[in-house]
């Protein structure tokens, strides 16, 4: 049993793959064979361990459960910004409350994804503040990646709650490309947040679709 080799996130995506074998969506198969296709790179990449980049070494160790403490994290240098609150998203599942506050650093233009988890009869434990459109002034400390993306927020302040301008990707070619040069480094990443200037949303052949200023599209798919 994966869980009794100390390897929950292995156990994690095996259990996936049943449950999207077992769901609706239309496009089952195709993603499917993708998570094989990652979960074989997963298990190659711990056998050759020592052999990658040390970075992503923590990121393969990540994935396959081996846990980080807090105070480990905090150690790690902090990054001082202006950020802002880009969105919070809730979920409930088998009575397990996931929170996931998105920020961006305006200076260094970094973003960072803070993770929250409570079982459903403690939600009160969860932080009730950081709503969108807020900025905070503060250190956050990224865990050791090759992308890093997940963080712990360290000392900060409310600063503002107007929601400022951000300065995104000008097209949609130039958002792919930033999120295809992280696949080149954490090839397992499955989240990467991308800022795109002047977007419209649009139907195009019965899906969604987001159409930047030179027309180009990108279609959009529902995560789940």
């Amino acid at each position: 049993r994966l869980i009794d080799a100390q390897a929950p996130g292995l156990a994690n995506r095996v259990q996936g793959l049943a449950t999207l074998v077992a769901s609706a969506n239309p496009d089952w198969s195709e993603r499917l064979l993708e998570q094989l296709g990652q979960l074989y790179l997963l298990l190659q990449a711990f056998q050759r361990l020592d052999q990658l980049d040390p970075l992503l070494q923590q990121d393969v160790r990540g994935l396959i459960g081996w846990p980080f403490s807090k105070d480990t994290i905090l150690q790690q240098p902090a990054c001082i910004d202006d950020w802002v609150v880009l969105s919070r998203e809730q979920t409930e599942n088998d009575n397990l409350i996931t929170l996931k506050i998105w920020l961006y650093g305006q200076q260094q233009q970094q973003p960072a994804l803070l993770l929250y988890f409570a079982p459903t009869s403690q939600r009160a434990h969860l932080p009730g503040g950081l709503l969108s459109g807020q900025i905070l002034h503060g250190a956050v400390h990224y865990y050791p990646s090759a992308t890093p993306l997940r963080a712990l927020l360290g000392e900060h302040r409310i600063v503002t709650t107007n929601p400022p301008a951000l300065n995104g990707h000008d097209n949609c070619e130039q958002a792919l490309q930033a999120y295809h040069q992280a696949l080149l480094r954490n090839p397992w990443l499955d989240t990467y947040p991308l800022l795109l200037n002047d977007v419209r949303l649009q139907y195009c052949e019965s899906r969604l679709c987001l159409h930047d200023r030179t027309d180009q599209e990108l279609p959009l798919r529902a995560s789940n």
